[in-house]
């Protein structure tokens, strides 16, 4: 099991840390496969059909990394105190 870790952790873990340090997104971690899913209702009508995206396992990991390091590390802090303040006084808040 070690062994199997150690072949899908490596290189996912080099790639995001190539991608993080060159300030770059593969192309490939921005596509994603869009299917109509059924909601209820008459199958002929469109509107009764919603988007689904699915996309890259690894493009999901990066995301979810990349979220929690924003969020544990407070980046630009101040500059999202400022957006904040600006989207309270847009909503009325």
């Amino acid at each position: 099991m070690k062994t199997l870790n150690y072949l899908i952790v490596y290189p996912i873990t080099k790639l995001i840390n190539m991608c993080t340090e060159n300030n770059v997104c593969l192309a490939s971690l921005k596509l994603a496969k869009i299917l109509p899913l059924f909601k209820t209702g008459c199958e002929n009508d469109l509107c009764n059909f919603r988007p689904i995206s699915i996309i890259p396992i690894i493009a999901k990991i990066f995301e979810i990394l990349l979220k929690n390091h924003v969020n544990t590390s407070k980046i630009n802090e101040s500059s999202n105190k400022r957006f904040y303040q600006f989207h309270q006084q847009m909503s009325g808040r």
